[in-house]
């Protein structure tokens, strides 16, 4: 009994301390947009949930911020409503005020955004809980929470009325869209 309580009291004793989840609310007006640093250079990001663990940069943007293009290294993506595209990638030093990431940059020929410099996934941000405010809550607003299975992929399945549904959040589009 005593080796017990003295056994949990030592590990009580040098435990670490637990690190506390950390969280950022970004308005979306009408999309997400956060303020970083890439390279020691301010840029402006847009928040697109639909976009996977990564960072996309035109290539006027990541030449202005310094960010370097790994030696044979290249991406291809899907673009909305069909075709694809081929890039570059890079891996640049980002930092979100005191917090810094580390993701890969896909570097297109083309702009990424027509509201920001680059575009990133919420799963690259360096925090623990990403919010989106979509706009001022009603009166009579309810929250209704969907659990993520992947928090670089912000879409559920979920049953309503006997039916499975795919709920995919586009802050991008008037309306989220239903699958």
């Amino acid at each position: 009994m005593h080796w017990g309580l003295f056994s949990f009291l030592f590990v009580l004793w040098f435990a670490g301390p637990v690190a506390a989840q950390t969280s950022i609310t970004l308005e979306a007006s009408p999309v997400a947009i956060v303020d970083a640093t890439i390279n020691g250079r301010p840029v402006r990001l847009e928040v697109d949930p639909r976009m996977p663990d990564m960072l996309a940069l035109s290539t006027p943007a990541a030449e202005r911020l310094g960010v370097r293009r790994l030696p044979f290294a290249q991406v291809q993506v899907g673009i909305e409503g069909g075709g694809s595209m081929r890039g570059r990638i890079g891996r640049p030093n980002i930092r979100f005020g005191e917090r810094s990431a580390r993701n890969m940059a896909g570097i297109f020929p083309v702009p990424v955004s027509t509201r920001a410099d680059g575009v990133i996934g919420p799963g690259s941000l360096p925090y623990d809980i990403v919010t989106i405010a979509i706009g001022a809550e009603a009166a009579a607003a309810r929250d209704i929470v969907l659990p993520l299975e992947n928090p670089d992929a912000w879409f559920v399945q979920a049953d309503v009325g006997g039916r499975s549904l795919r709920v995919l959040f586009d802050v991008a589009n008037d309306a989220s869209i239903l699958n």
